[in-house]
């Protein structure tokens, strides 16, 4: 849903479409759409005005969303952002829980056992199913998983014909040995 833009109605075609191909795992981020007119947040609010058109929809999907990059900030994922974040995300989708809430990228600057801690208590508070990760590295998964008392579901790399690497760094390894999804991003090299 990284381009996911344009009015209800188009949108809600494209979602309904998806669900009829056996496609039932919708992929957005707060991120996405800040490349638009419409702005930041811009395709969880159109994918929360498809939901509010059609709620019966919700039941037959896996939402996931990530949180931790905004425009002019570098990646974030301190305890107030992250807690601000995914209840931002909730309300622009109008719904109660996320399936899968995904930590963007490294923040570099925020200790994993913080992030942790942010990310088990959406999962206290029934805000959030379950977490992964996106972009992150190996050792980057194993700092995080130090301190969760969860396990971490997916991580989410770029990977295609054009970007083999996570077939060498070690993050499809690390993926079949702890049982983690893999949901490659931009997997047909940036195109269609």
């Amino acid at each position: 849903m990284w381009r996911f833009t344009g009015d209800v109605a188009p949108a809600r075609a494209l979602v309904e479409a998806a669900l009829e191909a056996g496609i039932t795992l919708f992929d957005t981020a707060d991120i996405y759409g800040a490349d638009t007119p419409a702005g930041f947040g811009s395709a969880e609010a159109l994918f929360g005005q498809v939901l509010a058109e059609a709620p019966a929809l919700r039941e037959a999907m896996v939402i996931a969303t990530k949180g931790g990059i905004r425009p002019g900030i570098p990646y974030r994922s301190d305890a107030a952002y992250l807690a601000e974040a995914v209840d931002a995300s909730l309300g622009r989708m109008g719904i109660e829980r996320i399936d899968l809430y995904q930590i963007h990228r490294r923040d570099f600057l925020t200790h994993p056992q913080e992030v942790a801690a942010s990310l088990t208590r959406m999962v206290e508070q029934g805000k959030v199913r379950g977490i992964g990760v996106s972009n992150h590295s190996p050792a980057e998964v194993d700092a995080l998983q130090a301190f969760l008392g969860l396990p971490i579901l997916s991580t989410q790399p770029e990977f295609s014909p054009l970007h083999p690497d996570p077939l060498f760094d070690g993050v499809l390894d690390q993926a079949m040995g702890r049982g983690m999804a893999v949901l490659a991003w931009s997997p047909l090299g940036g195109g269609g």
